[in-house]
């Protein structure tokens, strides 16, 4: 007997919506028209809590009354605004009255996600998920099926088509290998097709009685929703924003966010586990679900086991999950004797490492439950349905309207005898203009960056750097330096660990203040202690390559503390100017080079044959016998010309000391030449100095660039 609810922040804009494939023709009859209900009226700061209601024997509870329910949020009771109960294709309202849900705007979305699958694993999911698939009738209900292989794929956009779901399913549960690049052009192709299928259909008269785009609405939402899960996934892998598991399911439900109705996934793996790095991303992909009315059912697939998963261990997890710093703040909520808190250290442990703890957190946090020990799906199946079918919607507009994106609790009480209320552990409170920001950590900083005045609580650098013309645009990578002394630590010496966690945010706008670019990232580090002094010494350079038409541009970035809750953050001009004919990229000082594997993409300038230039941004070099300076470009040589040429002049406080012609390498296939001038400063006194670049090509000076530092 249990009441699972789960909430979403209802915004006024649909920003994005589902992936659908056109139904069948059995199941596309367009219901009778109906008076109209009465609206629930719905603010963009309103929260809508969905609730599922059995009574003891696991029957759903149908007459629940306003009265008998009590929402809670971080122990606040709140005043509930609305109450109905969704059933089918109908709305009960608090009347009892009963209207049809338009089923073009009331989605029921299921998405059947399938990840790391052993033989016997995936013949009890393909088994279980065709069950489900056979067991739901409702035209409102539609079946995606995707893949996590390594990264989120889709197999099957959604249908109500079971011969499309079970052919699907088959390739989810098959052995087959994937080939990532080819099915991502074919998703890609696939996409083009669809938007031009889109517009076609748009452009078509409204058929009689119908709404102006109401016939179109599924298909023109499939389009939008690939691109968001397209785009969410390309940035958070590219900055490899936390695991690829978490990353695609965070991907599902951001390419859903915003549509109205109920979105479900059941999660068939048979292994997710969150290490410490992780648990931001972990903790946004419970409130990003939470806030988009997303639940997780979550499937053990090894089926029965001969050996236990421990509940203690599940409840542990459960229990931390809702401090803000997460799984390290356990010890110090118990017994405070040396033992006790070993103890505790090793259930952490064994927690970390369980996974179907991380299955049944990851389902009782977002209003879902966890099948496990069982060889027999079907009725955990079964009440999936059940859940899918039937619910209660509940709204309410928070007491607390400090929208500062904070995590807030929420607890749901069922008032009648013999219910026990089971709730979500919350959502994050985003203000309505920070709706569609990737991560809530954004929300702190990109407030600080809108105001005139910027904090200036953390020191760090920043730079730009222009690598020459890829077509109509300018290649161009920013990069910041954090060093590392700056950040606040904490230590645990029970542990022996130390952890610091800061985030990089940064914008490009352009001449008028739009915001072109956006990049972010997230750095949450535990170590061991006695490796703190060499961390504290060092330091943390970020780059994110991107390209820019030509123009003046402002680059904006911060930095934020998070264990001391101090932050920094700069404005820099930017000019993104064409090149024409031979060109030269900006100087920069050289840090390190990392050794890299793979072929080069052509995507990060900074990349190179035999390694990956780290840039210095401190630009101070100590003298000393071994003085040296390193300096890295990119010569783009002229389509069809000779060779240029590269002369390097170096000053000292304004006085020329010297220069001399880098001996270049031959171009590339494409032109460009990569170089690292590498220049003994045994015996140089200290001061500040200059390098002068000029480029010469077919017998005159086609760029320059200067690069200033000091030696000490």
């Amino acid at each position: 007997m249990m009441t699972r609810t789960k909430l979403r922040v209802a915004t006024a804009i649909f920003s994005a919506a589902a992936i659908l494939a056109p139904a069948s023709p059995s199941g596309a009859q367009t219901p009778q028209p109906s008076p109209p209900p009465p609206a629930i009226v719905v603010d963009v700061d309103e929260v809508v809590v969905d609730l599922i209601v059995r009574d003891r024997r696991g029957r759903l509870v149908e007459d629940l009354k306003p009265d008998e329910i009590e929402i809670l949020e971080d122990g606040v009771p709140q005043q509930i605004r609305s109450l109905r109960l969704i059933e089918g294709p109908e709305a009960v309202l608090e009347n009892r009255q009963r209207v049809t849900l338009d089923p073009l705007r009331q989605l029921r979305l299921v998405s059947l996600v399938f990840e790391r699958l052993g033989p016997n694993a995936m013949r009890l999911s393909r088994d279980a998920a065709n069950h489900l698939v056979s067991k739901e009738t409702d035209p409102n209900v539609f079946f995606a099926v995707f893949r996590v292989d390594p990264a989120l794929r889709v197999l099957q956009g959604f249908t109500r088509d079971k011969g499309l779901l079970k052919k699907a399913i088959e390739r989810a549960t098959s052995g087959v290998a994937t080939d990532l690049r080819q099915k991502r052009d074919e998703g890609r192709k696939a996409s083009e097709q669809i938007r031009a299928a889109d517009a076609a259909r748009a452009a078509q008269p409204p058929a009689a009685g119908q709404a102006p785009d109401g016939a179109n609405y599924a298909e023109q939402a499939m389009a939008r929703a690939l691109r968001n899960m397209e785009v969410f996934l390309e940035q958070t892998t590219r900055e490899q924003q936390g695991s690829l598991s978490l990353t695609s399911l965070l991907a599902l439900v951001k390419g859903q966010q915003g549509l109205a109705g109920r979105k479900t996934a059941i999660y068939f793996t048979e292994w997710l586990v969150v290490d410490e790095a992780q648990d931001q991303m972990y903790q946004t992909l419970l409130g990003e679900a939470n806030r988009t009315n997303f639940s997780f059912y979550t499937v053990d697939a090894k089926g029965l086991t001969t050996w236990s998963q421990s509940a203690p261990s599940i409840d542990t997890l459960q229990s931390v999950n809702q401090l803000p710093s997460g799984l390290e703040n356990t010890a110090t909520r118990t017994a405070e004797t040396a033992a006790g808190m070993k103890r505790t250290d090793r259930q952490v442990a064994a927690t970390r490492n369980n996974p179907q703890a991380w299955l049944q957190s990851l389902a009782a946090s977002t209003g879902g439950f966890l099948v496990a020990d069982t060889n027999d799906f079907r009725r955990p199946m079964e009440r999936i349905v059940e859940d899918i079918y039937a619910y209660y919607e509940a709204s309410y507009k928070p007491q607390n309207r400090d929208f500062n994106g904070k995590y807030r609790q929420l607890a749901v009480r069922v008032k009648r005898e013999g219910l026990v209320a089971q709730s979500r552990i919350g959502y994050f409170a985003l203000p309505p203009e920070f709706r569609d920001v990737l991560f809530p950590w954004e929300v702190p900083i990109l407030k600080a960056l809108a105001q005139p005045k910027l904090p200036r609580d953390v020191e760090y650098r920043s730079a730009a750097f222009r690598f020459g013309q890829q077509g109509s645009f300018v290649k161009t990578v920013a990069a910041v330096e954090v060093p590392l002394k700056n950040l606040e630590v904490k230590k645990d010496e029970q542990r022996k660990t130390f952890a610091m966690h800061f985030s990089v945010l940064g914008l490009v706008r352009d001449s008028q203040g739009q915001v072109v670019r956006k990049f972010q990232r997230d750095f949450p580090l535990v170590r061991e202690l006695d490796k703190l002094e060499n961390y504290r010494a060092g330091n943390f350079t970020f780059s994110e390559p991107f390209e820019l038409a030509p123009g003046r541009y402002t680059l904006e970035s911060a930095v934020m503390d998070w264990t001391s809750g101090r932050m920094g953050a700069k404005r820099a001009a930017l000019v993104s100017a064409p090149a024409q004919g031979a060109s030269l990229s900006s100087l920069a000082l050289i840090r390190r080079v990392e050794p890299v594997e793979g072929p080069d993409d052509g995507s990060n300038p900074f990349r190179f044959e035999k390694g990956r230039v780290v840039p210095d941004l401190d630009a101070r070099i100590p003298a000393g016998p071994n003085a040296q300076i390193s300096i890295y470009c990119v010569i783009q040589a002229a389509p069809g010309g000779a060779k240029p040429a590269l002369e390097m002049e170096f000053s000292r406080d304004g006085q020329v000391l010297g220069k001399g012609e880098a001996p270049l390498p031959d171009p590339g296939k494409d032109g460009r030449i990569p170089y690292i001038a590498q220049i003994p400063a045994s015996g140089w006194p200290a001061g500040q100095y200059e390098v002068r670049a000029l480029l010469i090509g077919a017998g005159r000076q086609a760029a320059e660039e200067r690069l200033s530092f000091v030696i000490e």
